[in-house]
């Protein structure tokens, strides 16, 4: 039998960014679902979230903050943990406020993996 690739989600605005970071994910052995927000992500996962395991989100979107965008995200995948990625110090607070698990810009592969590895 074989067993399933874990499901991570990257939501950036920009699409070389989002691609470099899924490669990598796709290196270490997850499938990625690349989106600009969240729902284009739950358009793409057919509405359910379920499968998913992590959730990786900018938090400078187009228009919005990744936190707050991915709260439908989040509310669809309920075993997911979520990685704010940032730039901008103020980010900080509104992740700790979600919640959610926050890195400063520019991130590399190996912090971004030693995350995804964390338990």
């Amino acid at each position: 039998m074989i067993k399933p690739r874990p499901l991570a989600v990257v939501i950036d605005d920009d699409p070389e960014a989002a691609e470099a970071l899924a490669l990598t994910l796709r290196d270490w052995g997850a499938d990625v679902v690349i989106a600009g927000n969240a729902a284009e992500a739950l358009a793409q996962l057919g509405g359910s979230g379920e499968a998913v395991c992590w959730i990786i989100t900018d938090f400078e979107l187009d228009g919005a903050n990744g936190v707050d965008d991915v709260v439908p995200l989040v509310e669809a995948s309920p075993w997911a943990r979520v990685l704010v990625l940032s730039g901008a110090m103020r980010f900080a607070e509104a992740a700790d406020r979600a919640g959610f698990d926050k890195m400063s810009k520019p991130a590399s592969a190996d912090h971004i993996l030693a995350w995804i590895e964390k338990r």
